[in-house]
């Protein structure tokens, strides 16, 4: 594996040490993890990305499969998810066989790129065809040439099918299995798709150069601007025509919070993380939405500290941030801007890495009202619910890395809504499916 940049070391660090805890680092050698690349790989070559009527549901087995290898699942848990789980089951079901559209070369590969709208109906259409492309390439190239020559260039529209395609590529180097590298690569292409660019005069930015991502996203909860209110339970064609009417109507007081990225650190990406996870708090722990945004920064985590991009790096971390970040502003204000506590005042500069935890720390007493690790992270191994298991990884794993008790209580939340049987608000086609089946595809103007 290339080096990674002194900022991004986390990920090769926690690799090195497991915890008894959360055994968060990969052991090539070990059964748990032979059979993570196993299912991996059967996955990726035999289930398609996107089924159930109108291919609007997504493929998550690669985040299952490596949360629960991540949560300490073993060989067996591992082994019998695709076969076991009920949303598994309708995947293995799925039809994968769709034919090339066309032939994807080195020429004419950006040629294709997306064509879908910010919904991502229809990307199953050109995914094979990048599929067979990128699996070429990464025989020719390896994983990191592969992800050099063309990820630099694909950053710019990497948000859309709903993060999906991003999260599929973090849960790469979650996992390094370079068969989900080449579906996620793919599947990237496919569902392509740009957002409005960061104002071009810097006075029309409400934000300064030293605001962080938490101190952005609090000011915009508290704007005055008149933006409309959503149905927040309108499922996923409610949640795009409501981003579809915001870039239509609303850009500017939404973009007037874009941060300045000229030079990024790893500080503004844990920023950004801790962003994402309070506007999921905010909601209750509950909204469907805001939750991607939690996992979708999760892999940008993941990408960023993942790779020695080179001479790309600067282009890649611009690009990268800029779509995530106003692909975050988009989603707070769609639903409803969730009332955000005023921030804290920031640190003057970036925390100490924390000690290695210890066989003590198994001992460790939670904050308040918040059950043991332990206890959380059993949940995510037995929940069969993806998103839940996925946001309880992120969780469990950030804060082994950063001690921010934050991370503990959105765990803890998202597991008693779950307990509770509250389900994730906004899941489901919604009530205005019919205007984005009629004209989904490549080539569709569903989206700005």
């Amino acid at each position: 594996m290339a080096a990674v940049p002194a900022y991004g070391d986390a990920l090769d660090r926690a690799r090195d040490t497991l915890n008894p805890n959360f055994p968060n680092g990969i052991e090539p050698t070990s059964e748990s993890y032979m059979e993570l690349q196993a299912q991996l790989s059967r996955n990726a070559k035999s289930n398609p990305i996107k089924y159930g009527p109108h291919k609007a549901f997504h493929n998550h087995a690669a985040a299952m499969l490596t949360c629960m290898y991540k949560l300490g699942g073993g060989p067996a848990d591992i082994h019998s998810i695709l076969d076991t789980q009920p949303e598994f089951r309708k995947l293995n079901q799925a039809s994968s066989c769709e034919s090339e559209a066309v032939e994807i070369t080195r020429d004419n590969w950006k040629t294709h790129l997306g064509g879908c709208g910010l919904f991502g109906l229809g990307a199953h259409v050109m995914f094979k065809s990048y599929h067979r492309f990128f699996v070429s390439e990464i025989e020719l190239q390896g994983s990191d040439g592969t992800l050099q020559s063309y990820f630099p260039c694909l950053a710019k529209g990497c948000v859309g099918d709903f993060f999906h395609a991003l999260i599929e590529l973090g849960y790469y180097f979650e996992s390094r299995n370079v068969d989900v590298l080449a579906v996620a690569l793919a599947w990237i292409a496919a569902s392509y798709v740009t957002l409005p660019e960061n104002p071009s005069d810097p006075t029309l930015l409400q934000v300064s150069s030293a605001a962080t991502p938490m101190d952005a996203l609090e000011m915009l909860s508290r704007d005055t601007h008149h933006f409309p209110k959503f149905d927040l339970h309108d499922g996923s064609s409610g949640y795009i025509t409501a981003m579809e009417t915001l870039i239509e109507d609303h850009s500017a007081p939404v973009l007037k919070y874009s941060l300045p990225i000229d030079n990024t650190d790893g500080l503004l990406m844990r920023e950004m993380c801790d962003a994402a996870i309070a506007s999921f708090a905010a909601s209750g722990h509950t909204d469907f939405y805001l939750l991607h945004l939690v996992t979708g920064t999760r892999a940008t985590w993941a990408i960023l500290n993942g790779c020695d991009w080179g001479t790309s790096r600067g282009r890649v971390e611009r690009h990268l941030f800029g779509v995530v970040w106003r692909s975050m502003l988009f989603t707070h204000v769609a639903r409803n801007r969730p009332w955000l506590p005023a921030p804290a005042p920031p640190c003057p500069l970036p925390p100490p890495p924390p000690p290695p935890l210890t066989a003590d720390d198994d001992a460790e007493l939670p904050p308040r009202s918040v059950r043991p690790w332990k206890a959380l992270t059993a949940i995510g191994r037995s929940c069969q619910n993806s998103h839940i298991a996925k946001v309880i990884m992120t969780c469990a794993d950030f804060y082994d890395r950063w001690r921010d008790t934050r991370y503990w209580h959105v765990a803890e939340g998202v597991a008693a809504a779950r307990d509770a049987g509250v389900a994730l608000v906004g899941t489901g086609v919604g009530s205005q499916m019919a205007r984005f089946t009629e004209s989904s595809g490549p080539g569709s103007t569903t989206a700005p």
